[in-house]
C-alpha cells in the first residue's frame, strides 16, 4: 500500500489540514500491515521552505514539491495532468475537501479515468470507507476496489497528528523538487482575483463555524455581527437559505439541503430557528450552540448549548470576550 496526501499553502504556511490527513494516513495504515508511511506532494509558491517540516514528520518518508509563481494561486487546469502522472504510483491520494480538493479530485479522476470517493468522515479498512449522502441522512460503508483510490477527506471528522521524528531522522535528500510543466498552462484560463467576504475559512474543513439567520434583518448586522465574531474565532461563515435569500449573505455560506453539508467541532447558530432543510446541513456537527428568542424553536432540539435570548445582545459580548482571552 503507497500512499500520497496532496497539499497545498495557505497564508504563506501549509495548509493546516495536511495533519489532519497526516491522522488518515495513520488510520488507514492501523488497518494494513502493508503501511508504514507515505509520501506528501505540495503544490505552491515559495512552498519548497516548508517542505523540511512535513518531512519531519513521523509518517512522511518523502516530499514531493512543486513550487512556481503561477502556482501561488493555483488553476487546478493547469495542474491536474502533472499531478495525475504522479498519482499513479500510488494505491491511496488523500486530499482534503476543501476549495483545491471539490475542484482538483474530478479532474484527476477524469484524466485517469478512475472514480473518486469524495467527503470520506471514517476508515474501515483499505478498501471500505464511510460517507454520508442524501444530506447527511444516510451514512453508507463504500468498497473500493480502483487501483488508484482517490479520495478527499473531510478533515474536520478527524483529528490532527503531528508526531514528528527525531532529529537526526530528518534527512533532506527525502524532498524531491519537481519543475512545473507549464506546457499544461492554458491561455483560456487566468486567474482575476480573490474576493473574502469574512474569515477565509473553508465551511467544508472548518473546526468552528458561525451561522446567522435572516433575523440580523441586514447585510451590514450580518457581516458586523456574525463575520465579526467568526474572524475573531478564525471560523467559517455560514447562513441559512431564508438569509441568502433575504440577500443579506452570499449564497456561498448557505448551509442546509440545498446548500453546503457541513461537520465542524462547534457550530454557533443565531437567530436560527431550524428548519429541516438547515437541520439536513448541519447536524453532524460535534457540538452544537444556538440562540434564539423563540424558546420552541426546532433548534433547541439539536442543540447541545441553547440560550433563549436575543442575538443582538448576545453576540457583541461574545465577542468582546473573546477578543480580551486573545489578548
Amino acid at each position: 500500500m503507497k500512499i500520497l496526501v496532496i497539499t497545498n499553502q495557505h497564508k504563506n504556511n501549509l495548509n493546516p489540514s495536511i495533519y489532519n490527513l497526516l491522522n488518515v494516513v495513520n488510520i488507514l495504515c492501523s488497518t494494513s500491515n502493508e503501511c508504514e508511511s507515505c509520501d506528501v506532494l505540495a503544490v505552491g509558491y515559495n512552498i519548497s521552505n516548508l517542505a523540511t517540516g512535513i518531512i519531519k514528520h513521523v509518517l512522511v518518508d518523502k516530499c514531493i514539491v512543486i513550487d512556481d509563481k503561477p502556482l501561488e494561486n493555483i488553476i487546478v487546469d493547469n495542474i491536474a495532468p502533472q499531478i495525475s502522472a504522479i498519482i499513479k504510483n500510488y494505491t491511496h491520494v488523500l486530499i482534503s475537501h476543501d476549495d483545491l480538493g471539490r475542484n482538483l479530485a474530478p479532474r484527476i479522476a477524469g484524466i485517469l479515468n478512475i472514480g473518486l470517493l469524495s467527503e470520506v468522515i471514517d476508515i474501515i479498512s483499505p478498501n471500505i470507507y464511510k460517507r454520508y449522502a442524501y444530506a447527511g441522512n444516510v451514512l453508507m460503508e463504500l468498497e473500493c476496489l480502483e487501483d488508484v483510490k482517490l479520495l478527499t477527506i473531510r478533515t474536520a471528522n478527524f483529528d490532527t497528528y503531528m508526531k514528528n521524528k527525531d532529529i537526526n531522522q530528518t534527512h533532506t535528500q527525502n524532498i524531491v523538487n519537481i519543475p512545473y510543466n507549464h506546457a499544461n498552462i492554458s491561455s483560456n484560463i487566468k486567474y482575476l482575483s480573490t474576493e473574502c467576504h469574512h474569515a477565509d475559512t473553508d465551511l467544508a474543513t472548518a473546526n468552528i463555524i458561525v451561522s446567522g439567520g435572516k433575523s440580523l434583518l441586514t447585510k451590514e448586522n450580518f457581516d458586523n455581527l456574525i463575520g465579526g465574531l467568526a474572524n475573531v474565532l478564525n471560523a467559517g461563515v455560514g447562513a441559512t437559505r431564508d438569509a441568502v435569500e433575504f440577500g443579506i449573505i452570499n449564497n456561498d455560506a448557505q448551509i442546509g439541503q440545498t446548500g453546503k453539508i457541513v461537520s465542524p467541532h462547534i457550530y454557533l447558530g443565531f437567530g436560527i430557528s431550524g428548519a429541516m432543510q438547515h437541520i439536513a446541513g448541519m447536524k453532524n456537527s460535534k457540538y452544537v450552540f444556538a440562540v434564539n428568542t423563540d424558546k420552541n424553536a426546532p433548534i433547541f432540539e439539536y442543540a447541545d448549548y441553547g440560550l433563549v435570548a436575543d442575538l443582538f445582545d448576545i453576540i457583541p459580548k461574545l465577542t468582546t470576550h473573546f477578543k480580551k482571552m486573545k489578548h
